[in-house]
């Protein structure tokens, strides 16, 4: 483990009562809607959110999706999602599951549509290769991952500064990555590249990358 770095089920499970009371939760934000479009346009039959949270994106893509799983290491964050989502006889297309991002218990191609929201953001380095691996093994067409950029100088770790009391002393829970780099090495293309910030209603500066599978990653 990277020095500084965190047991991210253990924080997210204790993190969750906090975070999904905290006043921006309740916000839809630039980046929601340009999720949305992405979606919209897109038309996926199937859809896989990893770090679902207490499933604010979910509940937003529900009339746009037939078939609709969130992953999260979380049991906690898990949890209220189901009491956000509604029962299952209300919304039986959404299928919830505690995993790990860096070994996601679906098969290769399952989903035509992944999607992250500051995830990667909170995955550390030692992990972040495997994460993309795994992002890009289960989808069969197109990933989406809306995260924090690269910090410009060497130090790479973000605060952020509502979570910040509930990590142990010297624990950082937040990175930025080159994750174009990291898409593209992997043979993948990206189609749209947006830069979101506060200025624009976003709820913070993210890069959002929506990237396809070539063909020929099939074959």
């Amino acid at each position: 483990m990277t020095p500084g770095s965190y047991d991210a089920e253990a924080f997210w499970d204790k993190a969750a009562p906090f975070f999904c009371e905290e006043p921006t939760r309740k916000i839809l934000w630039a980046e929601h809607f340009l999720i949305k479009r992405w979606v919209s346009g897109a038309k996926p039959k199937t859809l896989l959110q990893v770090g679902v949270g207490f499933g604010r994106e979910l509940k937003m893509l529900l009339p746009l999706v037939s078939n609709i799983t969130g992953a999260d290491i979380s049991d906690q964050m898990l949890l209220r999602a189901r009491g956000h989502l509604g029962s299952e006889g209300e919304y039986p297309k959404v299928n919830l599951v505690h995993a790990d991002v860096g070994s996601l218990p679906f098969k290769d191609g399952a989903f035509e549509f992944v999607l992250t929201l500051g995830l990667c953001s909170h995955v550390p380095p030692e992990k972040i290769e495997k994460a993309i691996d795994e992002l890009t093994r289960v989808s069969s067409k197109r990933v989406c991952l809306i995260e924090l950029p690269p910090r410009v100088g060497d130090n790479p770790e973000y605060e952020f500064p509502y979570l910040v009391g509930l990590l142990e002393e010297g624990q950082t829970n937040g990175w930025g990555y080159d994750l174009a780099e990291k898409i593209l090495r992997r043979g993948w293309s990206i189609t749209e590249s947006v830069m979101t910030s506060e200025g624009l209603g976003a709820s913070c500066t993210y890069v959002a990358l929506l990237s396809e599978k070539p063909q020929e990653l099939d074959v």
